[in-house]
């Protein structure tokens, strides 16, 4: 699972940006890695402890 999770955020980063839009598209990838992360880490942690 971690190491799906790692993979997806290594695709994320690596995923083509408009040159125009570089530091909006960057920190909205950011943001949407973090998110699912947390989500991924939440889901996780509640299947481990119930």
């Amino acid at each position: 699972m971690v190491a799906a999770m790692l993979a997806g955020t290594k695709h994320f980063r690596q995923l083509p940006v408009d040159a125009r839009n570089e530091p909006l598209n960057a920190a909205t990838l950011r943001l949407r890695a973090l998110g699912t992360l947390l989500i991924a880490a939440g889901v996780a942690l509640w299947l481990w402890f119930y």
